[in-house]
This record gives structure tokens, sequence and C-alpha cells, in this order.
């Protein structure tokens, strides 16, 4: 699965995930993405969702 987009360029202050300098990306099982923003000094955690997902009945 491709990731498109997630945050935008910004300080710790704004609203949103606000993103400076994240050379640093891990990911975990329960679907969530950590990333390192050194430029903010912060760890944000992203609970990963899709963005279309289909179910199908199996007959």
């Amino acid at each position: 699965n491709l990731i498109l987009r997630l945050g935008k360029y910004g300080n710790i202050d704004d609203k949103g995930i606000a993103l400076a300098y994240a050379p640093y990306l891990a990911t975990h099982s329960d679907k969530r993405l950590f990333i390192a923003d050194t430029g903010n000094s912060q760890i944000i955690s992203v609970k990963l969702n899709y963005h279309t997902e289909v179910v199908l009945k199996v007959k």
C-alpha cells in the first residue's frame, strides 16, 4: 500500500500533523506509523487506515 501524503510542513504549535524535519520512520503491527521529527523535537504516532476498503462475500 502506498502512503500518498501525511502531515505538512510546520512547527509544533500548528494544528494537525506538522513536520519540520522527519528523517526516521518506524511501523508497528497494530497499524501505527511512528515519525521522529527532529526539527520539532517530537515523536508522532499515527494510526493508519485505508482510504478505500472493499469487502466481498465468499460464495
